[in-house]
Order: C-alpha cells, then sequence, then structure tokens
C-alpha cells in the first residue's frame, strides 16, 4: 500500500477499505465451509443407514452349511441372529476321538447343537462325522463300508454298542447295583451318569435306588427323613454325611504330636588352669604316698640338673612318667 502523498484522513478511508474487503472474504468462507461440513454430514448419515441395512441382511441369512439350500462344506462354525438387537453367537460342534471317552456326552451336546441350528435329519450324520477324529474316524469309515449311510438314531446306537461302556446293555440293572464306597460326592456323580442312561424312570424308583446305595451311617437317616424327590435325598445325604465328619472330629479329637523334652547340656567351659581341671572334672587316681624332701635334697637336685619329682634329669618342657606327690620341708 503506497502511502506517500495521501493525507491521514485518506489513509484512514483506505484502511477501513481494505478491512472490510477481507470481512467480506471471511464472511464467504465461512459459509463455504458450513455448506461443505453438511454436506459431509450427510454422507456419513446415509454411510450409516447403508451399514445397517447391511447388517440387518447379513443377521437375517442363516449362515449354516449344512441347514437346507446352502452349499457350503467348509465350516464348523455358525454364526446366526439370537434376536433382533442385531446379535451374534458362535457355537462350536463337538469333537470326539473314542480314545476312552464315553460317547453319551457327545452325543447329548450334538443333538442340542442339531436342535438349535435346526439341522435337517439327512445331514445330521455328516456333520457330525466330519468332527470324529483318531479311533472313532476310523471306525466310521470302515462301519459305513459295509452299513453305508446312516440316519442319526442308527449312528447313535452303533456308535454306543462300539465305544460305549458295558453297562450301556442294561443301566438301570447297574444303576440299583451301585453302592456308596467313599464320599456322597462320587457316589452321587456316578449315580447321576447312570441314571442319565435311562429314560423314563419314575422318580420313587431313583430314590429308592440312592438311599439304598449309600452307606449304612447314611443310609439309616436319610431313610428317616423320608425325602420324596432325588433333589432332595441328595441333599439330606450331604448334611449327615458332614454331620458324621464332625461327631468324629468332637469325639477323636486330635492331639499334638509329642516332643521328646530336651534339656541342653551345660556350655562346656574350659576350667583348665595351672592346678589342673576343676574339682568335678578330676578323675580319681590311686592315692599316691607322699614323699618329703628337705632343702638341702632339692639344692642337690638342682645342681645336678634333676628333676624334684623323679630322678630323670630336668629339661625345658620335662613331663615326669610317673606322677609323685613331693612335700619340701624347709628345715632350719
Amino acid at each position: 500500500m503506497d502511502t506517500r502523498g495521501k493525507t491521514n484522513a485518506e489513509f484512514r478511508a483506505e484502511i477501513t477499505e481494505t478491512l472490510g474487503r477481507h470481512d467480506a472474504n471471511f464472511d464467504e468462507l465461512n459459509h463455504n465451509f458450513n455448506r461443505v461440513n453438511d454436506a459431509l454430514q450427510g454422507v456419513m448419515v446415509e454411510l450409516q443407514a447403508m451399514r445397517i441395512a447391511h447388517s440387518h441382511r447379513s443377521s437375517e441369512r442363516e449362515v449354516n452349511p449344512f441347514a437346507g439350500g446352502s452349499t457350503s462344506h467348509d465350516r464348523s462354525s455358525v454364526t446366526f441372529n439370537a434376536d433382533r438387537n442385531h446379535t451374534t453367537l458362535k457355537l462350536n460342534f463337538p469333537t470326539y476321538s473314542g480314545e476312552g471317552e464315553d460317547p453319551t456326552g457327545w452325543i447329548f451336546k450334538a443333538g442340542q447343537y442339531f436342535e438349535f441350528q435346526n439341522i435337517n435329519a439327512p445331514r445330521q450324520v455328516q456333520l457330525a462325522s466330519f468332527h470324529l477324529s483318531s479311533v472313532a474316524l476310523q471306525w466310521y469309515r470302515w462301519y459305513t463300508k459295509s452299513k453305508g449311510q446312516l440316519r442319526w438314531k442308527e449312528f447313535v446306537s452303533a456308535l454306543l454298542h462300539h465305544f460305549g461302556p458295558t453297562e450301556y446293555d442294561d443301566p438301570s440293572e447297574v444303576l440299583s447295583r451301585l453302592k456308596q464306597t467313599t464320599t456322597v460326592n462320587a457316589y452321587q456323580e456316578a449315580f447321576e451318569k447312570l441314571s442319565h442312561k435311562v429314560d423314563d424312570l419314575p422318580e420313587n424308583f431313583l430314590v429308592g435306588c440312592f438311599i439304598a446305595g449309600l452307606k449304612d451311617e447314611i443310609r439309616l437317616d436319610v431313610r428317616v427323613k423320608q425325602p420324596k424327590t432325588l433333589s432332595k435325598s441328595i441333599s439330606v445325604a450331604h448334611l449327615i454325611e458332614e454331620r458324621n465328619q464332625v461327631q468324629r472330629k468332637f469325639n477323636n479329637p486330635v492331639r499334638p504330636a509329642t516332643t521328646p523334652s530336651f534339656q541342653p547340656k551345660p556350655p562346656h567351659t574350659n576350667t583348665m588352669g595351672l592346678l589342673g581341671p576343676a574339682p568335678a572334672q578330676r578323675t580319681t587316681h590311686p592315692t599316691a604316698p607322699i614323699r618329703r624332701i628337705t632343702g638341702q635334697e632339692a639344692r642337690e637336685r638342682r645342681e645336678k640338673g634333676l628333676c624334684f619329682y623323679c630322678d630323670e634329669r630336668y629339661v625345658s618342657g620335662h613331663r615326669c612318667s610317673r606322677p609323685q606327690l613331693f612335700m619340701m620341708v624347709d628345715v632350719q
């Protein structure tokens, strides 16, 4: 801006005009920014609506590879619409190897899966065969070669006959012979495992079998309570077992282990001095005869270099071979 040759009024007017143009440009930029922001907001709303619609369509489609009308066979899990809030639940089909496992639990889980996923009956065995491994898969390949395609009930019967426990032929008989050998918990687990293999057993039969198999110390008290249901019988048996354990602890209290009393020996002190060991530590010897020597004898022994107590020559560190007692008497 050239300000030479201009008065203050002209300069002030030019500055005011320039500021006005800048304000107008700022207003236009702000207006354009608002328009762009509104357009972006509209795009975001449309994208969100498209995503929600796509989620609706995906959740309403059944993704189970073994349901009717589906051609995919490479999935062992399914995602399905659990409710209308677009919640997904992933379920895995259980695997059975046949290596020492009880097949009843696997059969129960497979049946739940078929019912939950609405699997068609002709495809149930096919789906289950995809989840056999190891020994169970080898058996299935061998069995279908001779029997052909199986239905689910035939498959379950053959699987239980081959891999099921020996008591499967008549579990009700084994249930009536079951006895408690350890705790009520272990007995309850074995009883429930067998009772689940038999359908339509009356409640009073289960109650009678359970009470009859209890230990004598528990069975009589449970029978006095006359429980009407199996769950009540189990609860009463647990309470009586706990009461018996408390009574045994009360009648036979645990005594603390006794340790032999130890009296420390008095500390050894070295009392050896010039006069020999202390009187309590001195060993007794036969009393030697006392020999008296005069001062004259003592002087003669000193001149000859002899020991005062024996006839040996005295040197530094000399010890008498035969200890003797002497009494020196000063003769006037």
